[in-house]
């Protein structure tokens, strides 16, 4: 069996954007890129695919988008992460991703998300700390 190794870009996701992160990677003898969603996030699709051309030209497959959902929260805060994941659904296929991992936290109210990025999500209520009736939901 040939095993393929990828690099999750969660991995450097303050440090340096993701145009850098691939050739990198791919220099350090990775097979693939497993994009944090919120490395794609709020990007046209032009912006996506060239990502795509990136790691086309990288030799990197982009087998995994991992974006950060919350459908344990209020009303609000599960129709962004619904229409998130149709958003992460697109970005994955233009990227050629077979695969999305889901992130998630708990509880959270929209007003609270609106007051903090994206990027701080996993900050906020890990699934850990769910109860058993959001685990239910």
């Amino acid at each position: 069996m040939n095993m393929k190794v990828s690099f999750a870009t969660i991995g450097a996701r303050y440090t340096m954007p993701l145009e850098e992160i691939l050739p990198r990677i791919a220099e350090m003898g990775y097979d693939g890129a497993e994009i944090w969603g919120p490395h794609v996030l709020g990007r046209t699709d032009k912006e996506v695919l060239s990502v795509k051309s990136i790691a086309d030209s990288c030799g990197l497959a982009i087998p995994k988008l991992t974006p950060y959902f919350c459908f344990t929260g209020d009303a609000e805060m599960y129709e962004w992460s619904m229409q998130h994941a149709r958003d992460m659904a697109h970005y994955a296929e233009l990227l050629g991703a077979r695969n999305i991992r889901a992130l998630t936290s708990v509880g959270i109210k929209m007003t609270d998300f609106k007051k903090r990025p994206v990027f701080s999500m996993e900050n906020l209520a890990p699934s850990a700390v769910g109860t058993e009736e959001q685990w239910q939901q």
